[in-house]
């Protein structure tokens, strides 16, 4: 009766290798990572000098189709004249193979360890500033974390802190028109974030088609990647239906705020099709001088 909605336990029990063995769910090595890191000159956090540390994630230091995303939020984060660094080293904070089951046996020294290595970067401050692309990081260090007595309480998502910059008037933006489909993450829409994610872009002058066609709210649909979904290929095809839904609004442009919507959407397209983060709109609509 549950075939088609869990991950079999020999992929869990693969994706647990890659996790082990590389420290990220996609099991390449830390040259990667590093090597996009130089590349981009990427300021390394150190917690005398830096207001925010940048987590990347698994899929935002290793992924190149979600690398752009980074370096669009670093952009912006350097036109707000944000101080922030990035940690020379990043593990998977652990949330996708938690939810997956592959990690439920080891996850409490898994959780303490990341908790004592972020702990030890912030120079011991578990209030310092923490900023993500990537919503399941978010929740990871926010709220699971908090089961062994931490209390990481000030990270935050990209979407809902560059709207604060933009409403403050540190990031100032010149607005050009886009029409596209709108694909919220389940954990923006569940954390009340959607009405910013949504002014965000408008604000960029983003007309948006919501595929769900509420007029009044923006509910959204899975993209299929939830508790671990993207480390398998599931038989339920929940991307595709949900890719069906966007390309029923007729629209080629899809904007989102989560690097695993991104890649589970991303499969799907056409190459008439492109789907982007809500940093890479912004970044390309950064007013000059």
């Amino acid at each position: 009766m549950l075939e088609g909605l869990y991950p079999p336990r020999a992929l869990r029990d693969t994706a647990m290798k890659a996790l082990t063995g590389s420290g990220n769910i996609f099991g390449v090595d830390g040259g990667e990572r590093a090597r996009f890191i130089k590349e981009n000159a990427f300021p390394i956090y150190d917690s005398a000098d830096h207001d925010v540390l940048f987590v990347l994630g698994c899929q935002g230091g290793n992924s190149p189709e979600v690398q752009p995303v980074v370096v669009a939020t670093a952009k912006l984060l350097d036109a707000a004249g944000i101080k922030w660094g990035v940690m020379p080293e990043e593990q998977c904070w652990g949330e996708g193979l938690l939810h997956g089951g592959g990690l439920m046996e080891d996850w409490p020294l898994w959780a303490q360890d990341r908790i004592e290595f972020l702990t030890d970067t912030l120079g011991g401050n578990q209030q310092a500033a923490i900023l993500t692309i990537c919503p399941h990081c978010r929740d990871t260090i926010k709220t699971q974390y908090k089961a062994f007595g931490a209390d990481f309480s000030n990270v935050r998502l990209h979407t809902p802190y560059l709207a604060n910059l933009v409403k403050s008037g540190r990031l100032d933006l010149e607005p050009k028109p886009l029409t596209a489909a709108i694909h919220t993450p389940c954990k923006v829409f569940h954390n009340d974030e959607e009405a910013e994610m949504v002014g965000l872009l408008r604000s960029a002058g983003v007309t948006l088609q919501n595929p769900e066609s509420s007029a009044a709210a923006f509910p959204t649909t899975c993209c299929g990647g939830g508790g671990g979904g993207f480390l398998w290929d599931s038989p339920a095809k929940v991307n595709q239906k949900r890719w069906d839904q966007i390309q029923a609004t007729g629209l080629k442009n899809v904007v989102t705020g989560c690097p695993g919507c991104h890649r589970m959407l991303g499969v799907m397209k056409d190459e008439e099709s492109s789907i982007v983060d809500v940093s890479t709109v912004l970044a390309e609509r950064l007013a000059e001088g």
